[in-house]
């Protein structure tokens, strides 16, 4: 698994010592804040995105005959409903990863650090991957604008 480690190289053992827990300590009490927090903002966006086609019925418009307003609104529906389950995870990986340090820390519990450790891995893999897919969109976003200032032109 840690192929590019030379492990014969090095000791197997890696010590911690009280002041490396006590940042570790700290850090795992304000990350399960934050990731109590992540909950809470994703409940908040998947909570208004139920409730947004109704909000969106309610706001007056210049003229009620505009045919896109109901798909509008569905479309932030569904876009909330989206940004808040994805928001769920991070929050979850970075509400375990706290947790088990913290419990890893008060009882001295190897196995308990290597899964605070693993949630951790899943947290920075998850928040990589979403950055690449994040930037895929904004340079498709670029290359039709574009496009579209290269087709307008045209007429």
């Amino acid at each position: 698994m840690y192929s590019s480690i030379n492990q014969s190289d090095q000791p197997n053992n890696l010590e911690i010592n009280s002041i490396a827990k006590d940042y570790l300590y700290e850090t795992a009490k304000w990350g399960r804040f934050l990731g109590i927090m992540g909950f809470i903002g994703a409940g908040f966006m998947v909570l208004f995105g139920i409730f947004y086609s109704s909000i969106w019925s309610l706001i007056p418009t210049l003229s009620d005959s505009m045919p896109y307003r109901m798909g509008f609104g569905f479309g932030l529906t569904v876009f909330y409903l989206l940004i808040g389950s994805l928001y769920f995870f991070p929050a979850l990986y970075l509400f375990r990863y706290a947790s088990k340090l913290i419990i890893a820390i008060q009882t001295s519990n190897s196995q308990e650090l290597e899964e605070a450790f693993s949630n951790q891995k899943s947290l920075y893999k998850f928040m990589g991957i979403f950055t690449i897919v994040a930037i895929g969109f904004y340079v498709l976003a670029l290359l039709i604008m574009l496009a579209g200032l290269g087709i307008g032109r045209l007429f």
